[in-house]
């Protein structure tokens, strides 16, 4: 699980969060999400979950 706490995250770090949490890492799934969910937080913890090279 994320290292951000859950009550901290807003509504749409959670559902990126969330949505990566469902694909496997194991898979050569793509994830995108556009601007209105980009959050600096957002970014530094994909970053730690290996989901940004």
């Amino acid at each position: 699980k994320s290292d951000i706490d859950r009550q901290e995250q807003g509504f749409c770090t959670k559902v990126v969060l969330e949505l990566c949490e469902t694909v496997p890492c194991s898979t050569n799934h793509k994830r995108f999400f556009d601007n209105y969910f980009t959050t600096i937080k957002l970014q530094v913890e994909l970053k730690k979950l290996v989901f940004i090279p």
